[in-house]
């Protein structure tokens, strides 16, 4: 990945600015002070001692100091305090500037495969300066027919064929056209399962990415079952994740700039 520091502006929403914070909690203090009724109400719902600010003034005001602001400020964007917003924005530009200088992969020291339940850091992975391979396995536990038998690979391909073919094509095509993408499905299921059952031998390191939600969950509790009674690879390493520090609500790994990715 080619990124240039003079040319791309470190912010986004995930991309937390310093000087865009400062700037903000200055402009809470103001507003706190004239008991702004959105500044009142973030106060009230990130600062732990809202209550004791409200005593203390004696008057109609919040008795609240630039200190307090930046606190709420952490707190609204995920940190403890502004001492943890401060290190975690270091963090994230040590790890931009380390993709930048193509400095060593944070997975060369073994042979490594990156395993997630869809494609979403497939060239995320890459750009955060990763060199291992990636394996999408992408099977919704969660929905539809769970069988223990040797028709486990066929049901589960026709359940997610019969469920999501039809909003990817035309409600019109023929017969022959749905067998096709039935066995589609069922080659990309079996294609999954056979390289998850061959992972030990071909790689030192299996990383696990994945999210708290029961999509991940789940798909995560097959994999953890595969290798409980399967042999292990020298080292198996996750990274699940709930929240990540930033200006919106964290919803996945898939929503990170690849400078995070490579802090997880």
């Amino acid at each position: 990945m080619s990124m240039n520091v003079s040319n791309e502006r470190f912010d986004g929403p995930f991309r937390i600015n310093l000087e865009q914070q400062k700037m903000r909690a200055s402009a809470l203090l103001t507003d706190i002070h004239t008991s702004e009724s959105h500044a009142i109400s973030l106060f009230k719902q990130y600062h732990p001692n809202f209550d004791n600010l409200k005593s203390r003034s004696g008057s109609s005001h919040l008795s609240a100091e630039l200190s307090d602001a930046e606190l709420v400020i952490a707190r609204e964007l995920g940190l403890a305090d502004w001492s943890e917003l401060i290190d975690h924005i270091a963090s994230m530009r040590a790890s931009y500037e380390a993709i930048i200088a193509n400095e060593s992969s944070p997975d060369a020291d073994l042979t490594t495969l990156h395993i997630r339940c869809g494609t979403d850091l497939k060239s995320t992975l890459p750009a955060g300066g990763f060199e291992g391979d990636f394996l999408e396995f992408s099977d919704p536990y969660c929905q539809g027919p769970i069988l223990q038998n040797s028709d486990f690979l066929t049901t589960r391909a026709q359940f997610l064929h019969e469920s999501y073919d039809p909003l990817f094509h035309d409600d019109a095509v023929d017969d022959s056209r749905h067998e096709k993408t039935c066995s589609t499905t069922l080659a990309y299921l079996e294609s999954a399962y056979q390289a998850l059952s061959t992972a030990f031998e071909a790689y030192e390191r299996i990383v696990f990415w994945f999210e708290h939600d029961s999509y991940d969950q789940l798909i995560l509790a097959r994999l953890l079952a595969h290798f409980a009674s399967h042999e292990l690879p020298k080292t198996l390493e996750m990274v699940s994740v709930n929240h990540y520090p930033g200006t919106v609500r964290f919803i996945g790994l898939g929503q990170l700039p690849p400078e995070a990715i490579r802090l997880l």
